[in-house]
């Protein structure tokens, strides 16, 4: 089983978008599927259109015993959704060993919140982390950040996912030395038709799967 997180210390970046299109992709391409929405709005949730779902209230309490809700969007897609924990560092493990327990999955996806609550260590540490970030200023802010914080748990985010449009910005030093590092080769056209867009997340689900292993 892979665990796979988006993240982004910044809003607006496409993250739960991306992370609602590589779930579908990869339940199309006959991966199980599980999607986690950790983001206290539950964007993700609405995106699938579901309204109401019984929420983990305390994820970092959650032992191989317990049973979580799910919905079911398609044969191989589940959704469920988390609240924020207690205790941040102290016990950012439980999370993945809880995860870990559920093997009927082939692949869960987590989408974060675009702020740092207590809960994002435990993400981070039980994931291979992605950031999905705009192509401008603000994107090393969020891409750094996050970095930052995979290191502090001895780890390294997998890729940086950019959303770009058609027109190319100017870039400058920090942001140009990240995507050189950490980009990965598919982005995602932001100004373009429905067609388009979805052969970018398709082509995006094929360069995480043959990344992570999945296929």
């Amino acid at each position: 089983m892979k665990i796979i997180s988006f993240c982004n210390n910044n809003s607006k970046t496409g993250k739960t978008t991306t992370a609602f299109n590589i779930s579908l992709k990869f339940s199309a391409k006959g991966l199980k599927t599980l999607a986690i929405d950790a983001d206290p709005k539950f964007d993700l949730t609405n995106m699938f259109g579901i309204k109401d779902i019984q929420s983990v209230k305390d994820y970092e309490l959650l032992d191989k015993n317990t049973k979580i809700e799910t919905v079911a969007v398609n044969d191989n897609l589940d959704v469920t959704a988390i609240d924020t924990g207690k205790r941040g560092y102290g016990r950012y493990k439980a999370l993945k060993n809880y995860l870990l327990t559920l093997k009927k999955y082939d692949v869960i996806i987590i989408d974060t919140a675009p702020t740092f609550h207590e809960y994002l260590p435990s993400v981070v540490f039980a994931s291979d982390v992605y950031v999905v970030a705009k192509d401008d200023w603000r994107g090393v802010l969020g891409i750094k950040s996050v970095i930052d914080m995979a290191r502090d748990l001895d780890k390294k985010i997998s890729g940086i996912i950019l959303m770009k449009e058609k027109v190319a910005k100017p870039r400058f030093g920090d942001f140009e030395k990240l995507l050189d590092e950490y980009q990965l080769k598919t982005t995602i056209r932001e100004d373009t038709n429905f067609n388009e867009n979805e052969k970018d997340y398709n082509n995006l689900a094929e360069e995480i799967m043959r990344k992570e292993g999945l296929k």
